[in-house]
This record gives structure tokens, sequence and C-alpha cells, in this order.
């Protein structure tokens, strides 16, 4: 069976050695962690980030769409599983994961303060250990949304989406990749920093309140690919999230830029745009 995935995927790709055939349906898995046990502050404005990723499959035409919120390591672990040994996944010309939680150098918060590092959660897509054979050849795009560290360079006052818990011990630890081609893991922010989430002041009924707008990298994100997908491959508009973020900074200055750590091997575009008229 994986030979035979192994085989349609090297002749899909002979076609256009520098495009993979354009995302019209993908796989969709959306992670959303908002409460958390162990942490009494929950991730306030999560929802506007989910409503921003929600238009945006709904625009792209992305069917397959999955959602799932509030999980422990054990569920994530078993919706992870269970997703990647779906036979439905060889109809799909692609798998997006997008997860939404705190997090630190360690890996991704669950509900009950466990992490899960984020190589155990890509490793499970991988071809070549047979984990994920349905997957071979096609790309696989993971945006995480969530801090890899506790350092801010000098922003005070703002929320984040850093763990929060008594005694915690943070240690330096190396980026781990995922050592099969046709990956995209693309971060928040970059490695040992916060991730923040944004505010804007308005004045209701002659008091100042400030109204949450979900965070910088979900906003960025989604309004470049609604922007530009109609012209610009995956990575050309990734740089462009990139150069929006710098736009951004906290009151106190503190400033924060994503990371996209890829290991594709051709171009991504969002097919069903193409077939749109802007």
């Amino acid at each position: 069976m994986a030979d035979t995935h192994r085989n349609d995927a090297k002749a899909r790709n002979q076609q256009n050695d520098h495009v993979y055939e354009g995302l019209r349906d993908p796989y969709v898995l959306v992670i959303n962690n908002v409460n958390f046990i162990k942490n009494p502050v929950p991730r306030n404005g999560a929802e506007f980030d989910l409503k921003k990723v929600e238009t945006f499959a709904k625009e792209a035409g992305f069917q397959a769409v999955k959602q799932h919120k509030d999980l422990t390591k054990q569920e994530m672990v078993r919706i992870l599983d269970e997703t990647r040994k779906k036979r439905e996944l060889d109809k799909h010309d692609g798998f997006i994961c997008i997860i939404m939680s705190h997090g630190d150098e360690t890996g991704i918060l669950c509900k009950h303060g466990e992490t899960i590092p984020v190589e155990e959660i890509t490793a499970k897509f991988r071809g070549g250990n047979k984990s994920c054979p349905q997957l071979v050849g096609k790309p696989k795009l993971f945006f995480i949304q969530a801090c890899r560290g506790k350092f801010d360079d000098k922003g005070y006052g703002l929320e984040s989406d850093n763990v929060v818990a008594d005694n915690a011990q943070y240690e330096e630890m190396p980026v781990k990749l995922p050592s099969e081609a046709d990956f995209l893991i693309s971060y928040s922010t970059t490695v040992g920093c916060i991730s923040h989430r944004r505010f804007t002041d308005s004045t209701v009924y002659g008091e100042r309140h400030r109204e949450k707008l979900g965070s910088w990298f979900i906003s960025c994100l989604v309004k470049v690919l609604h922007e530009n997908s109609h012209t610009d491959d995956l990575m050309t508009m990734l740089t462009k999230v990139n150069q929006e973020m710098t736009k951004y900074k906290t009151d106190g200055g503190s400033k924060q830029i994503s990371c996209h750590l890829t290991m594709l091997t051709r171009k991504v575009y969002f097919a069903n745009f193409f077939d749109k008229n802007f």
C-alpha cells in the first residue's frame, strides 16, 4: 500500500517539478485550546482567531475542516492518530493543521497542563516511516499560534500565549525538524519568545475599553492569505506575513516576528482562488 502511494506521488510530482498540484481540497484540522485546568488565564480573544480561520477556509473552498477545542494531551494524541489513519486522506491533495494554544519551549500546552512537542505532532504525518502514506508527496502545512518561551524584548501589560505555571523551569532546547520532505511548520514567533494577542483601545460610554482582536500572527496570516492567494505562492505570502508583523508593537515597544521552517520541495498555491474573479 505504501509503495502504491509513493508511486502515485512520484507520478504526480513529475508533472510539474516546481509546483505542487494546487491545494483545492486539503484536509484541515483545527485545534483551539482556550481553557486550561492548571492555568487560570484563558486565551481571551481566541474566538476572533478561530472566526478568521473559518472565514478563510470557506473563502478558499476547503470542504473537509474538522475542529476540536480544549484537548488534553491524551485527546490530542488520539485525534492526531485517528486523523493520520483516515483512508479519506487519499482523496485530499494536502493536509493543513492549525493549532492555537498556550505554549513554551517544550511544546504546545494541553488542557490539563501537559505539553506536547511540535515534533511529536508532525512526526505522525511523515511518509518515510509509514505513519501516513496517504500524504506522501503532498504538502503538509502546520501553523502554530503559541508562545515558544518567555522572552519579550520590553513589552509590558500585554496578554500573550505564554504558559503561566508555578515553579516552571525553562531551558534552552534545540529546534527539532521532521526529516521528511513536503512539510512546512509556520510558528507565530521565534524560538524562546512569547506570542502576542492584540487589543484596540475604544471609548464606550465615556470609559476606555480594550477590545480583544486575536493574535498578531493569525490576524496577519489570514489578511495576507486573503489579499494575495490569487497571485502568490505560500512562501511568498509568508514573507509578506513577516513584513506585516513588523508593523505591530506593544505600548512598551516590544516586537514579534513569525518563523517559517520549510521542507517543501515545490511551490504551494491555493488553487480555488485562481477560479474566482477578484
